[in-house]
């Protein structure tokens, strides 16, 4: 029966479509129990799930943590859900991963396009708005919780998973790149200008440093069998790109160094002329390696 309905279930608040609350149990009787405090005319009610009684705290869990419910991200529950469930700073099992992926997967698999556009859209404001209410040193704060929550779950995750990873973010921003008319593309392309040129030289600096170190240690980790499957894949882009979309490209990446270049000191400009020397020179020396082994295993070929 419907009154009966074991699950899990959301609240949205009506006016800015965010979602605020997910509970579990009987879902009519817990509905009855919250209608006095988030009356119906101000918020939707949904079930997100059936399932069994065993299943309900690992997926209100779940959804907490999805679709960011819990009081810390700007929501209305106040706990992670789950009676015996981890807290979310504890790195999760792959086995816990692989479910909530999957949970995750057929969730936006039955949404439209409009609908994913539509919750993208709201989700945005609601971040934009709820950070320009908090205070410089809460942002901080939040910002500091977010890195040790991500440096704890990267500790976690083996290096076949990280490439599996890194492989599925880049298939989802191609499919995503794809979906965008080119009047998306524009806009998005201006709020992102908007927001880097607003940024005070001294955090565009960090910034820039952060990016940095992230692609150095990111280089340092790769393979030699990495670097040539890279080198591979960048070169079979390049040949897939018609002249005009090359010059296009060309063009943001000069204009980016224009950019990136009048934000530097003049020490930082020294410092990164020396090291583009150094990059040019190791690179003429590889050449030359290259040139060399190829013309001795040639002579070594007719000699024998």
């Amino acid at each position: 029966m419907q009154n009966e309905t074991i699950g899990i279930y959301l609240i949205t608040e009506r006016a800015t479509g965010r979602d605020v609350y997910v509970g579990q149990g009987i879902v009519y009787d817990r509905w009855k129990a919250h209608r006095k405090k988030y009356p119906e005319e101000l918020f939707d009610y949904r079930i997100l799930l059936e399932c069994s009684r065993t299943d309900l705290n690992f997926w209100e869990q779940h959804y907490i943590r999805v679709l960011k419910t819990h009081w810390t991200k700007g929501g209305f529950n106040q706990t992670w859900g789950g009676q015996f469930w981890p807290c979310p700073e504890e790195p999760l099992s792959p086995a816990t991963r692989k479910k909530q992926s999957e949970a995750m997967k057929a969730y936006y698999a039955s949404m439209t396009e409009e609908k994913k556009r539509q919750k993208s859209q709201k989700i945005s404001e609601a971040n934009r708005a709820r950070e320009a209410s908090m205070s410089e040193e809460k942002k901080r704060q939040k910002s500091q919780k977010i890195s040790e929550v991500r440096k704890a779950r990267e500790a976690s995750i083996t290096q076949e998973e990280k490439k599996e990873r890194s492989q599925k973010w880049s298939e989802a921003a191609k499919a995503r790149e794809a979906s965008m008319t080119e009047e998306e593309k524009q806009k998005r392309s201006k709020a992102l200008k908007a927001s880097y040129t607003s940024k005070p030289e001294e955090e565009k600096r960090e910034r820039a440093q952060k990016i940095s170190e992230t692609h150095k240690t990111w280089r340092a980790s790769m393979t030699e069998e990495d670097k040539q499957k890279l080198s591979e894949a960048r070169k079979a882009l390049l040949a897939s790109m018609t002249e005009e979309e090359k010059q296009k490209r060309s063009q943001k990446i000069t204009e980016a160094n224009r950019v990136r270049h009048a934000s530097m000191t003049p020490e930082e400009k020294r410092e990164w002329l020396q090291k583009l020397s150094e990059a040019r020179k190791a690179t003429a020396a590889r050449k030359r390696a290259a040139k060399a082994a190829a013309i001795a295993g040639l002579e070594a070929l007719l000699a024998s």
